[in-house]
């Protein structure tokens, strides 16, 4: 995680072929892996990468790449510069995305530390009225303590 290679890998990142989703997969577990690594944030242009990158494969057809996505945007969320971008786009993944992407945002809810709660607490809420019987089982027992 060399700062001057990270030019590198955004090349690498922004020429993928999306349908290799094996590839999509790599990328995607070393920018989190990255993210989660950070003790301060990297320059704006390299969050706002990621960011967007994110976004457009947490579409993607394969589930393993739309959870590796997930992973993704919940580690962005914890900085400024993407966090809101990236909650708003979780709160959407709560309504449109399958539970097992539901369930992978859920536990790993907690990890972000946000004074203003309001996309949190809808998300969490969310999950628990959800109609998937597993996804509000996990929105109960993670959140016992309510946000």
């Amino acid at each position: 995680f060399d700062p001057s290679r990270n030019d590198i890998l955004l090349e690498r990142m922004l020429s993928l072929d999306f349908s290799d989703a094996y590839a999509l997969i790599r990328i995607l577990n070393i920018v989190a892996t990255y993210l989660r690594s950070l003790k301060d944030p990297p320059n704006n242009e390299l969050l706002l990468a990621f960011l967007y990158f994110s976004i457009s494969q947490s579409q993607h057809r394969e589930k393993d790449v739309k959870y590796y996505a997930t992973l993704c945007l919940i580690e962005l969320s914890k900085f400024d510069l993407t966090k809101r971008l990236a909650l708003i786009h979780l709160l959407q993944l709560m309504d449109t995305g399958s539970h097992t992407t539901k369930i992978a945002i859920i536990p790993r809810i907690k990890m972000i530390n946000d004074p203003d709660d309001a996309y949190i607490t809808q998300i969490v809420n969310k999950g628990k009225a959800d109609n998937n019987y597993l996804v509000r089982y996990v929105a109960v027992r993670e959140n016992q303590v309510d946000i």
